[in-house]
């Protein structure tokens, strides 16, 4: 096995224990919340924690995957400065928003707008060591949020909440981690703050472009919860919890070759060559189609009096859902060739599609899961296209079989191009 290889497999695993066990931690209180807590209360459950998931996302604004970008092409520490500040002054803002929301007599917005800004912390902290590819801490403060979800979480299930669930998986853990390591991950910096100019070009598009997708996954629970009964809202949730085998795996893939990608280079050598992405694709497919169907005989066995269908149903979602997250691996590509806007627009496109689909045409939940599946997976199909396509046109101009390489300069071309266009 050649080297490459051998680190790219090296890497994912490290990466994929990491989220294995930060994933896993919230499924493990999603499925002892879905029998432990009444069906009203896990319906609000549900609700709060897709909520949060989208609030995290909207508290991003692109800087992410820019902040991992530009930090690979400079190695300069401000980016990191700024990022932590930036986090910190977010998170800070939404506590205070979400207190006031819960004094007005409104704890489930109040609630999910502060697990937002939670979750959102939580993530910041682990693209802090993705950018400098630390990834033995991103594996150890994986391991320690997770011993404080599934703790914290079990134990708030005594009070049949479902705001104080959600805290306890989203707010506390995350809080407990920074204080614990705030030398790393708390680091406050006014004088970093103009860095955000620099990248503001490149985040907006990968900021819309993220905001549209992960909507696509979410909106759907607030249409359930306008048009179908609690146990309907409670299955498209348990379902959303249960896509993290896949999710997981193509995660840990995305984070080791982000920045690898963003210094440029051809694709194929990432990976050690085709051969070896066939090998190891095999491999996924295989692993991920093992874990998932015993998820679904497992759900069968222990919710099928609560949740008749849910194994039927996670099943058809996965089998589409599966397929979109392995094209988005080839995907990734548009930070090589510096072209978030593009993905922006087809994003954009798949978000319009999907709510004009479920408006008109969802009346039941099999039918709004038909809906979300392919409309997430086309659109990542035509994606795929429009990345190949401006991948081949780039190693044209530079006169290489490979796309040129990004840099960290303000008029870095190929995204402001695309961007705007």
């Amino acid at each position: 096995m050649s080297t490459d290889i051998k680190t790219l497999l090296g890497t994912t695993l490290k990466i994929l224990s990491a989220n294995v066990s930060a994933g896993a931690s919230l499924t493990i209180v999603a499925l002892v919340a879905a029998r432990a807590l009444s069906i009203d209360a896990f319906a609000d459950f549900s609700v709060i924690s897709a909520t949060a998931l989208l609030i995290s996302l909207v508290m991003d604004f692109g800087l992410g995957v820019a902040i991992i970008k530009r930090y690979a092409t400079s190695q300069d520490p401000r980016y990191l400065s700024m990022f932590s500040t930036l986090r910190l002054l977010i998170f800070g803002t939404s506590i205070a928003i979400g207190a006031l929301l819960w004094m007005a007599g409104r704890p489930l917005w109040g609630c999910a707008l502060t697990c937002g800004s939670g979750a959102n912390l939580w993530i910041s902290m682990r693209t802090a060591d993705q950018a400098v590819q630390d990834y033995r801490t991103y594996l150890n403060s994986s391991l320690m949020i997770t011993a404080l979800r599934c703790v914290l979480g079990l134990v708030a299930m005594l009070t049949g909440s479902a705001e104080t669930v959600a805290a306890a998986i989203y707010v506390v853990p995350t809080v407990l981690l920074a204080v614990l390591h705030r030398d790393r991950y708390l680091e406050f910096e006014w004088a970093s703050l103009p860095l955000v100019r620099k990248i503001s070009g490149y985040a907006a598009a990968t900021y819309l472009s993220g905001l549209a997708f992960v909507t696509c996954l979410y909106v759907p629970q607030y249409f359930i919860a306008l048009r179908f009964t609690p146990i309907d809202i409670g299955e498209y949730g348990l379902i959303l919890s249960l896509t993290g085998p896949l999710t997981l795996v193509t995660a840990a893939l995305r984070a080791y070759l982000l920045p690898r990608f963003a210094r440029g280079g051809a694709w194929l050598d990432q990976f050690g060559g085709a051969r070896r992405l066939l090998q190891l694709v095999v491999v996924v497919v295989l692993s991920v189609t093992v874990v998932v169907a015993t998820v679904a005989y497992g759900l069968n066995c222990f919710y099928a009096l609560r949740y008749p269908e849910i194994g039927a149903r996670y099943l058809l979602f996965m089998f589409f859902f599966g397929i979109s997250t392995m094209l988005a691996l080839f995907n990734v590509r548009v930070h090589e060739a510096g072209i978030p806007g593009r993905e922006a627009v087809v994003n954009a496109g798949r978000l319009l599609f999907l709510l004009g689909s479920l408006m008109a045409l969802a009346h039941s939940l099999w039918s709004t899961i038909w809906i979300v599946s392919v409309t997430i997976t086309a659109f990542e199909v035509m994606l795929v296209f429009v990345v190949w396509s401006s991948t081949r046109k780039s190693g044209r101009a530079a006169g290489s079989p490979g796309a040129t390489p990004l840099t960290d300069t303000p008029e870095s071309a190929p995204v402001a191009r695309d961007a705007s266009s």
